[in-house]
């Protein structure tokens, strides 16, 4: 008896996993933009937002590690938040410039985990060219 309950229970997060795996959607369709000042000022609190897309995404969660460059300091360093009904989902962290201009954001990359319950999956997206 004990070894059929162990054998069903098994065969349940088997097909929970299987679940949030077939919800996960695949590596191609994301969009990526980001938003920030162009020149960063001199020590003022500015807010970078980074805007993610994926129509097969629309109710996950997500969460963003931007790679900004250390020397902005952005906090918090990673942001969650949900998809909404389209996709879509923008998120925001502050950064604080220790000098006037431009960084470069050649070299950022945007990674984001998708969550359907148990199963996350990370994706590396290089955003869009960024906009003022």
């Amino acid at each position: 008896m004990l070894g059929l309950v162990a054998v069903v229970f098994n065969a349940g997060l088997a097909v929970i996993a299987a679940r949030d795996l077939a919800l996960l959607p695949g590596r191609a369709g994301y969009t990526v933009r980001r938003t920030m000042p162009e020149p960063f000022s001199l020590g003022e609190p500015e807010d970078v937002t980074v805007v993610v897309q994926n129509r097969a995404a629309a109710g996950l969660m997500a969460r963003l590690a931007d790679h900004a460059p250390a020397s902005l300091r952005p906090v918090p360093r990673e942001v969650s938040g949900r998809f909404d009904a389209n996709g879509l989902v923008r998120l925001s962290y502050r950064t604080y410039s220790p000098k006037r201009g431009a960084y470069s954001t050649a070299a950022c990359v945007s990674a984001f985990t998708p969550r359907a319950g148990a199963i996350a999956s990370s994706r590396r997206v290089a955003p869009r060219e960024p906009t003022a």
